[in-house]
């Protein structure tokens, strides 16, 4: 069940020895079952590679508390993904048994919202500098081919009633 999932996942011991690793987190890490099945810090080599700021991630992991953050990650073959990491300690009676670590591909999310971010933005732009101009636009996501543009609708709805007060 946990290799069909579409999460990477690692488990380690409270010593940080891998313990399970599905399939889809060495598909995301680039890494392979040889290059973690031996090492000492399995969970260190997810944490090595997330780039940016990562003290509350490293805190998580000391602190044996629970971590969720989206980041840059530096794949083994030096590629960068955007994901989506959690972190859940499994206690008992305070002692740490083993954590859970996921995983998630996160990059056509993040690069869509940044498009969509700088349309909204050239959009608005242009709709200020030439009310009236502009009466239907839309921005589609490649990947589902849905609209993405409720927030410019909104604009363009209020534009048609007078309302300049965004």
């Amino acid at each position: 069940v946990l290799d069909a999932m579409p999460l990477g996942i690692l488990v380690t011991s409270a010593e940080h020895r891998a313990l399970y690793i599905n399939s889809k987190f060495y598909d995301l890490t680039g890494y392979s079952h040889e290059d973690l099945k031996d090492v000492p810090n399995a969970d260190r080599v997810l944490q090595r590679n997330v780039l940016g700021e990562n003290d509350k991630l490293r805190s998580a992991f000391v602190n044996q508390s629970e971590y969720r953050g989206e980041h840059r990650y530096r794949r083994k073959d030096e590629s960068l993904i955007y994901c989506r990491i959690y972190v859940r300690p499994m206690l008992s009676n305070g002692t740490l048994l083993q954590r859970m670590t996921t995983i998630e591909n996160i990059t056509d999310e993040v690069l869509t919202r940044d498009t969509l971010l700088r349309q909204t933005s050239m959009y608005t732009n242009l709709l200020n500098t030439v009310p009236g101009f502009i009466t239907h636009f839309e921005i589609r996501s490649k990947r589902s081919g849905q609209c993405v543009a409720t927030q410019l609708q909104r604009l363009h709805q209020r534009l048609k009633r007078g309302d300049r007060s965004y």
